[in-house]
């Protein structure tokens, strides 16, 4: 199959390129999206790459709350001591899920993205109450209740012309604990 590949070094760039290429699709680590494309389940004629926009990456936090960037690797938040401490349930889902090289690649957004009842991360995500934030080609933000963004399976909020930013998680009570078990 051909395909464009292009890669946007902004937020506003990669949606104004979704303008000009409506059949094309965002991907981030591409884990899922290529393997979709490989089976022939999707066949998009151009695929923008959300890897190397610097503002989707990261790991921030302040006194209540932890910003994860849509864009951050699962290794790199398996490996952040900010998760370890804050979010053991999320640092466990995360050391338990696929291999290294695959949480090397693959991102947080996209394992939410795809809105599979089997994502390791949607669990934990979801007991700690996350946030999410999207963008849309006006740059106009919105934030969601993760539990508000799931439709059903490998259906979401998200609009075709929106990208998944962030994810906002308050930082559990001093004397809270949480573990996540992959059975």
């Amino acid at each position: 199959m051909k395909f464009k590949y292009l890669k946007p070094s902004s937020i506003g760039e990669a949606l104004t390129l979704k303008k000009v290429y409506s059949k094309g699709i965002f991907v981030s680590g591409g884990t899922d999206v290529f393997v979709l494309i490989k089976k022939g389940v999707i066949e998009p004629d151009t695929i923008i790459s959300l890897k190397n926009i610097p503002e989707l990456s990261g790991i921030s936090e302040d006194k209540e709350k932890v910003i994860i960037k849509s864009g951050t690797t699962l290794r790199n938040i398996e490996c952040s001591p900010i998760i370890r401490k804050n979010f053991p349930a999320l640092y466990d889902a995360l050391i338990n899920m696929a291999s290294v090289q695959i949480r090397n690649m693959g991102t947080i957004g996209g394992n939410i993205c795809n809105a599979s009842p089997a994502a390791d991360t949607a669990s934990p995500l979801l007991v700690y109450d996350a946030k999410i934030k999207v963008v849309n080609s006006i740059l106009q933000e919105k934030v969601y209740d993760l539990k508000d963004f799931f439709l059903g399976v490998k259906k979401t909020k998200l609009e075709k012309d929106e990208i998944l930013t962030e994810f906002i998680l308050e930082k559990p009570g001093k004397k809270s604990g949480s573990a996540y078990y992959k059975f």
